[in-house]
């Protein structure tokens, strides 16, 4: 059997064919390869711009925890140099926000709401011992009250800078 012209092309055209389709195929695995890349990307920028969002939210948060203890202090909102600050009740819920345990003291001021029989537990924090061993020593005089909000501003200025780091 003779072959004429028409069947070389034909093997021409199947060749040509396949080699388009095997090119093609490459194209697809390439394109799914850079599919896959752009949807992890995509997932990574939407959990930094969702911690960021988180971070932001908790900073203006801790703004206005250091506003309202700015407020209490000029204003002497509480009742001697025993007692605790008094503060209005938005913090409590404020408060809520963070992980439990990142603002003890104002965690526990909170709780204390107008009464001072956590007094104890107050004079038991750590920050607060220091500020009072400071009087103690000498190098300052610093009542259980300045103590406390001393501590508490210590505590909002540490929570933010752990979250701008």
């Amino acid at each position: 059997m003779e072959r004429d012209w028409l069947d070389y092309t034909g093997y021409v055209f199947n060749v040509l064919a396949t080699s388009a389709g095997l090119f093609g195929l490459f194209l697809a695995i390439k394109a799914y390869r850079v599919g896959v890349q752009a949807y992890e990307v995509s997932a990574e920028s939407y959990r930094v711009a969702k911690e960021q969002g988180r971070k932001t939210f908790e900073l203006s948060l801790l703004t206005e925890l250091n506003s309202e203890l700015s407020r209490v202090t000029n204003n002497k909102e509480w009742q001697g140099p025993g007692s605790l600050p008094k503060f209005n009740s938005m913090i409590y819920s404020v408060l809520l926000t963070f992980p439990r345990g990142e603002l003890p003291l104002w965690d526990l001021i909170a709780r204390s709401g107008q009464s001072d029989k956590y007094l104890n537990e107050v004079r038991d924090n750590p920050r607060v011992k220091v500020y009072l061993s400071k009087a103690r020593e000498g190098k300052k005089t610093f009542s259980l009250t300045a103590s406390v909000v001393f501590s508490l501003f210590d505590e909002v200025h540490e929570a933010m800078r752990n979250r701008i780091e």
